[in-house]
């Protein structure tokens, strides 16, 4: 007699009696699950290794679902499945030649059980096992990683088949040959516009088992493959993951994560994100330890591996910052951010920003230390921006992010430039120059008027971020208005202050002193404006700073004889005059050098 479960059973060639089972059935004879084994099955042939059982079982009507299943072979217990486990049995060496019987109890959550019918009849052959779980990985468009189980425990080696295009053809060998025990291998060199076909099979010197399931590429070619994948530690216990999503038929990302620190060789599951994810948070983990991540694309029938990259945790968690506000401020002309600082172990703090079209944030730009406000200056207007932050920690990882928060910027004009200056560059050329205070025009316009008592007109445009721009072939005749705004669209600045065109300066100044005794000087120039209607002429002492006007001659005079008070024997003098009439002046004549002698 043997115990199982709490059950007494008494065991005859086929049939099996019940007795004391934790449930009865006959309280509840339909309270049991059914079970039908579909392989293998009477008359079929296993190998010594791991062989894999295929069942159909269901719960009762009503009933809470399957618990798990035992196997037996040749009436001894074997071993325990979960519900969804993949069943086998576990046949060894000491059975090749013979022939064997199993059968499979399921249990559901209740406790009722059900026994499956007897598989009598099974033949051990001394073939090794088949591989199972085939699984494909590519890790870019001209590389694999193929992965199995090894099953057999009598296998000499293991042979990989390999098919160009789905036509079965995979030729009349195997593609390549690898040890025994072995349960990976990488194929290279491959073109990501054919599609590849595997499948893997155990042999030994008594011929080759039966083919694992097949795999192919499915025409997947590096554009699959999550590229750019970053790890950031948040702080001690978890780490933020971000990718670039490479691929339009993924069924959703695998987030693979392995801890270095503990030692581990292999990576394991910690979640699934759905398609078109770009970004997942790990959290749990231990402080000061050395993690590494992948990320997979699930394709229907393969996995696109990303890069792997590593990342340290940091020492401690720390506050995040809050109170994130955004909002368009019309002094600054920008988007104006401001959060609350809750820690005094920040290195600073990053900011990011995206639209609601976008998968991702992108960082615009940083602060130092206990400085809680940013200004985005580079934003469309009418455009609603997403914003968030986190602090640096003195460790180099990361806080949690703030609270999100948007704004918008209205349509507004462009500040007015400044400081509009006009100089004489060449004969009838002048050079207008101001000063951008924008950074958002489309350009400028340059309005120009004839005489002051005329109306401006636009004149020219310029695009934007100009601040000069050269006037030529001005008449000399007539006296020029300037001033400049900035427009975007529909909008424009206020203007900038006006500037004239100057009166031709007079040249060939001279000044000579009186050699008859008399304290005279006489000056002399050449008259060049046709629109003056005075000449100022100034004088200094030299070596002093600064001229004083002396004089006032008419329109058209080109001589003038200095003998006005001030003027001393042994004295020496600078000179310069200008034109000018009621709207503008000249520029200044050059300064001319003089001495009264004694």
């Amino acid at each position: 007699m043997k115990k199982l479960l709490g059950c007494l059973t008494i065991l005859f060639s086929v049939s099996l009696l019940f007795i004391g089972c934790v449930q009865s059935s006959a309280e509840n004879p339909n309270a049991v699950p059914t079970i039908t084994i579909t392989s293998p099955v009477e008359g079929d042939t296993v190998q010594i290794g791991k062989n894999i059982i295929k069942v159909s079982a269901s719960d009762y009507a009503g009933g809470q679902g399957i618990s798990h299943y035992e196997v037996f072979v040749n009436d001894e217990f074997q071993e325990r499945f979960d519900q969804g486990d993949t069943l086998f049995m576990t046949i060894s060496e000491s059975l090749i030649g013979n022939r064997i019987s199993y059968y499979v109890i399921v249990y559901n959550l209740e406790g009722g059980m059900k026994i499956s019918s007897v598989i009598n009849n099974l033949y051990v052959s001394n073939l090794p096992a088949a591989p199972s779980n085939l699984t494909l990985s590519i890790f870019n468009s001209n590389q694999v990683l193929l992965q199995w189980e090894d099953n057999a425990i009598n296998e000499t080696n293991y042979e990989v088949w390999r098919s160009k295009g789905n036509n079965g053809s995979y030729g009349g060998t195997y593609y390549k040959r690898l040890p025994q025990d072995a349960t990976n291998t990488t194929d290279i060199g491959l073109s990501e516009f054919v599609d590849y076909f595997y499948k893997v099979r155990a042999v030994n010197e008594n011929g080759a088992s039966e083919f694992s399931n097949e795999l192919n590429t499915g025409g997947a070619s590096g554009s699959d493959i999550p590229t750019n994948l970053i790890a950031s530690a948040i702080g001690a216990s978890r780490v933020i993951l971000t990718w670039n999503d490479n691929s339009d038929n993924e069924n959703g990302y695998v987030i693979e994560r392995l801890n270095y620190s503990a030692g581990d060789e292999e990576f394991k599951q910690v979640g699934v994100v759905a398609p078109n994810s770009v970004e997942y948070l790990d959290e749990g983990l231990l402080s000061r330890n050395l993690y590494g991540y992948r990320v997979g694309a699930l394709l229907t029938t393969t996995i696109a591996y990303s890069n792997t990259t590593e990342v340290e945790t940091g020492s401690q968690d720390v506050a995040a910052p809050s109170n994130l506000v955004a909002d368009f401020d019309f002094e600054s002309r920008a988007i104006k951010i401001t959060w609350s600082d809750n820690t005094d172990q920040e290195y600073g703090t990053k900011i990011e920003r995206k639209l609601a079209s976008d998968t991702r944030y992108s960082e615009i730009g940083s602060t130092d230390n206990d400085i809680s406000i940013f200004y985005d200056q580079n934003f469309q207007a009418e455009v609603v921006y997403y914003y968030r932050a986190r602090h640096v920690t003195s460790e180099g990882t990361y806080t949690n992010y703030s609270n999100i928060d948007t704004a918008r910027a209205p349509l507004v004009a462009p500040l007015a430039p400044s400081n509009l200056l006009i100089n004489e560059t060449g004969t009838n050329r002048f050079l207008l120059s101001w000063t951008d205070n924008s950074n958002d025009e489309d350009g400028f316009e340059i309005w120009r008027k004839v005489s002051s008592a005329s109306t401006f007109e636009l004149f020219k445009t310029t695009a934007r971020n100009v601040d000069d721009i050269t006037i030529s072939d001005v008449s000399r005749d007539s006296i020029f208005y300037f001033s400049v705004r900035a427009f975007k669209g529909t909008l424009y600045s206020d203007f900038t202050n006006e500037v004239v065109t100057p009166l031709l300066k007079p040249t060939n100044f001279t000044a000579v002193p009186d050699t008859s005794g008399n304290v005279k000087v006489y000056l002399t120039w050449t008259d060049n404006s046709t629109l003056e209607t005075r000449y100022e002429i100034e004088r200094r002492i030299s070596g002093t700073s600064s001229f004083t006007r002396i004089a006032v001659v008419g329109e058209n005079i080109e001589t003038y004889t200095d003998q006005t008070s001030g003027l001393y024997r042994g004295t020496s003098y600078e000179y310069r005059l200008r034109a000018s009439n009621d709207e503008v002046d000249s520029e200044y004549s050059a300064i001319v050098p003089v001495t009264i002698p004694y």
